[in-house]
């Protein structure tokens, strides 16, 4: 296995830093646990020995305080252990929950479109929400249960034995049939998650599809059948989601029963023919009882573990898939652009999806300061030139140079730092104009409210009371397409970025508007530009 293997990313590297505290939660919970156990013991000394007659400290009041005071010092000693713990591992999850975020997200911008429609935006989008919530609480449960709940179990089956070796063996079968009925989930929990997490996928994906082609939906009159499909594919989910929880909601009422059948078993037992023939003192009876309550909530809170671990791991089997995805586009190392005239070269360039060439012999010169019209019917390839260009793509065949060199040679950031694109009417936020005007970059009022004039949309901006202060809402959905259109126009005239691509950017205003800003683009002294248009 190679170094790169070795250093890939997965759904547990934001642990990385964080391993002292995640171990430290479940050693806190150990301390924790120990104090639990002792004071059944305890109790049971009190009973037997200060509160029985015939004990050896019998009516002894000072014997009988001490252990109180004991029980009471273990019991403040494991509270703030458990607090501590509480809060450690709340914080560790919190932040190991954002810093997977961020992992999937630089994950997702270091991929091109093509590799991010084979691997499913609508499941994207679920890794960075249920998936990532669900590694998040297994690691929460890792921290607060993975120590408690089994050392718990078994420390009250020893703890059991060594007070009666008969009742530490109805503690161990009530133990065993619970742990029966927890099998069934083992078994089935995980393999019916991963059913759910496709389902989900599904589900997203469709509703995406209703969202983004409802024209469409709506102009050929397929809605039934896109409800009936909707439809179809909810309902397998709900039937495979009230399938797991039939499973799960076994376990309860079935660990219940086991429990309290023990705490009986013991109570019958101890009573059964009077005091004399009791096969342990009432104070072991009573610290019994407790052990078989301890073990009862330890087992249920194994169970959440199971649980929650179970689904834990098939999100971070499905986020580990994610990240492995290796980048189609690698990232070059130059970090400067060498003195040069030519700004694009392109020799011999064919781009091709799905085994047809889109573009083939592409060779082309672009010099610093050209403007260059691309000019072609619906399909002609003009919009992948563009993304050969910014390097959205890599050819099939033949070279681009950037500035003299092979444009695979350059970083990302290097070479999108250069090219500001304008499509058709896509790239709004949520926020003000201003926001989606600047997107960050300190501006002037004076230099927004003169692009806004060059792309002919000051005309309706100013007319809102707010002015650049107005909101856009999610995708700019409260601005017409020519609206929109002259927005993004604002946007490039206010980069400050030497070069310009233009896609259709144009293609919803009016002939007079168009040629106004058609005029303001191609007057932008020393920006190189490419203008791409059907007309």
């Amino acid at each position: 296995m190679d170094s790169k293997t070795l250093q890939k990313p997965t759904a547990l590297s934001p642990l990385k830093g964080k391993l002292p505290l995640v171990f430290l939660a479940p050693a806190l919970k150990l301390i924790e646990c120990v104090c639990e156990l002792f004071v059944p013991i305890l109790v049971s000394k009190i009973v037997d020995e200060a509160l029985t007659e015939g004990g050896g400290h019998y009516l002894d009041a000072g014997y009988a305080l001490g252990l109180v005071g004991i029980i009471f010092a273990l019991a403040i000693f494991g509270f703030a252990c458990t607090m501590l713990t509480q809060f450690v591992s709340s914080k560790v999850s919190a932040r190991f929950g954002y810093d997977l975020r961020l992992l999937i997200f630089s994950k997702i911008s270091s991929l091109s479109n093509a590799e991010l429609e084979k691997h499913g935006k609508s499941k994207i989008l679920n890794l960075t929400g249920s998936d990532a919530l669900a590694t998040q609480n297994g690691v929460l449960m890792f921290m607060r249960l993975l120590v408690r709940a089994p050392f718990l179990l078994v420390g009250s089956i020893i703890a059991s034995f060594l007070l009666s070796p008969i009742g530490g063996i109805y503690v161990l079968v009530a133990f065993l049939c619970c742990a029966a009925s927890v099998v069934v989930v083992i078994l089935f929990t995980p393999r019916q998650y991963r059913r759910i997490q496709a389902e989900l996928d599904s589900i997203a994906s469709l509703g995406e599809d209703a969202l983004v082609g409802r024209r469409l939906i709506r102009g050929f009159q397929i809605q039934e059948k896109s409800k009936e499909r909707f439809s179809h594919t909810n309902d397998s989910y709900r039937r495979k989601a009230l399938s797991l929880a039939k499973i799960s909601s076994l376990t309860n009422p079935l660990t219940f029963a086991f429990a309290n059948m023990g705490v009986l078993l013991v109570l019958f037992i101890s009573g059964y023919n009077g005091p004399a023939s009791m096969p342990f003192t009432v104070g072991v009876a009573i610290a019994l009882i407790n052990y078989l309550t301890q073990s009862l909530t330890a087992f249920l809170q194994f169970t959440r573990l199971l649980s929650s671990l179970s689904k834990a791991v098939v999100s971070k089997k499905r986020i580990d898939s994610f990240l492995s995805v290796e980048p189609s586009l690698k990232e070059g190392k130059e970090g400067s652009l060498p003195p040069s005239e030519v700004v694009f070269e392109a020799r011999g360039v064919a781009m091709g999806f799905g085994g047809e060439a889109v573009l083939k012999d592409i060779d082309l010169t672009i010099r610093q300061g050209e403007k260059v019209g691309i000019f072609g019917t619906m399909g002609s390839g003009k919009t992948v030139l563009l993304r050969l260009l910014s390097r959205d793509y890599d050819p099939i065949e033949g070279e681009i140079r950037f500035y003299s060199r092979p444009i695979s040679d350059y970083r990302f950031s290097l070479l999108r730092g250069q090219i500001a694109y304008t499509g058709a009417a896509s790239g709004f936020f949520k926020g003000s104009i201003r926001d989606n005007l600047t997107l960050g970059i300190p501006c002037e009022e004076k230099q927004i409210k003169e692009a806004l004039e060059k792309a002919a949309a000051s005309s309706f901006v100013y007319d809102y009371p707010d002015g650049v202060g107005h909101e856009v809402a999610e995708k700019g959905s409260n601005f017409s397409g020519g609206q929109k259109q002259r927005l993004l126009l604002a946007r490039a005239f206010l980069s400050s970025r030497p070069i310009q691509f233009y896609d259709d950017a144009l293609s919803a205003l009016d002939a007079k508007t168009e040629k106004r800003v058609r005029e303001a683009i191609f007057s932008q002294e020393g920006k190189t530009i490419l203008f791409v248009s059907q007309r």
